[in-house]
């Protein structure tokens, strides 16, 4: 390399703790879909809310459960520009479907099959090798500041998930 190039390089990055839900919720309707709302519900055990950092172009989730081998959880994802000072609404963005596998994640396992349903333009796919690996889904933000995870079937005591800039 001559002095004065730059060398060009992928950064790293790595999973941040998104949340846990341990309490399903219905489908938002409309009038939970605000900011005041969404920010009213309890994190725990109701909720995950991602405030998703400035830059931060599209984002890869994955999910880990407390259950056994192929049980089914049904997870709501929601997006929003959004904040105390310029509060808007949540839109309804993807329907996850997720089945647990055997990796372990400490003392939990991780989710290896995930059936995305999106017609939205957030919606990168999913990365579903059913193989008792991890799977993940992954969006474009298209300039959303916070996302909203809700599960509408709970077959797991504890659902969990985590994310990652791309």
């Amino acid at each position: 390399m001559k002095a004065g190039e730059n060398e060009l390089y992928l950064k790293q990055n790595f999973w941040c703790t998104g949340g846990e839900i341990t309490i399903r919720q219905d489908l938002f309707a409309a009038d939970k879909l605000t900011h005041a709302a969404a920010k009213a519900l309890t994190k725990i055990p109701n909720k995950i809310l991602i405030e998703i950092p400035q830059g931060w172009l599209a984002g890869e989730f994955r999910f880990y459960s407390d259950s056994a081998d192929n049980t089914s959880d049904v997870v709501e994802i929601y997006a929003a520009s959004t904040s105390d000072s310029k509060p808007d609404h949540y839109r309804h963005v993807a329907t996850l479907t997720l089945t647990n596998g055997t990796q372990e994640k400490e003392t939990n396992t991780f989710i290896d099959t995930i059936s995305a349903v999106s017609s939205w333009l957030t919606n990168k796919g999913a990365v579903s090798p059913a193989d008792n690996t991890f799977a993940s889904y992954a969006m474009n933000f298209h300039g959303h500041s916070h996302i909203l995870a809700i599960a509408t079937t709970l077959g797991s005591t504890t659902l969990g998930m985590e994310y990652k800039k791309l």
